[in-house]
């Protein structure tokens, strides 16, 4: 009998993160998190107790943890990345807001236009569009 990863992780040890009992979502990651860390340390246990060499490997020579610390890593840099380029967008929108106030209208319209400009529009098109808006509203709001 095979059992899905939805339907695992909703067994009796899961069920403290209270995932929904017929569709297996909206459990508490922070719980099953917790409890993925314990069922680790008990897989540590037994394969020290059976002589085994992986459980001698510490955490950051496991594949999946350094794999695990890469993937975190990227999205630190990525996060930095988006972080300075806002800061430094929003600086330059505000020095040429004293001298264009239409500044934030003009950008909005170049995003509408852009979808005037498109034959066919899907609702890939409108989706665009409408995440440029919000990204450009984003970028140009008046400093707090």
């Amino acid at each position: 009998m095979t059992t899905s990863p939805t339907r695992f992780f909703a067994t009796p040890s899961f069920a403290c993160a209270e995932p929904d009992p017929t569709t297996y979502t909206g459990g508490d990651p922070e719980v099953a998190w917790k409890i993925l860390y314990a069922g680790r340390n008990v897989a540590r246990h037994w394969e020290r107790e059976r002589g085994g060499t992986g459980a001698l490997r510490k955490k950051k020579e496991r594949q999946g943890d350094i794999d695990k610390d890469d993937s975190e890593r990227q999205q630190l840099a990525h996060s930095a990345q988006n972080f300075a380029l806002r800061t430094v967008i929003c600086a330059l929108v505000e020095h040429v807001r004293a001298s264009d106030p239409q500044i934030d209208s003009r950008l909005e319209a170049a995003a509408d236009a852009r979808l005037a400009r498109l034959e066919n529009v899907s609702n890939t098109d409108r989706e665009f569009t409408e995440s440029a808006r919000n990204y450009l509203s984003l970028l140009t709001a008046p400093p707090e």
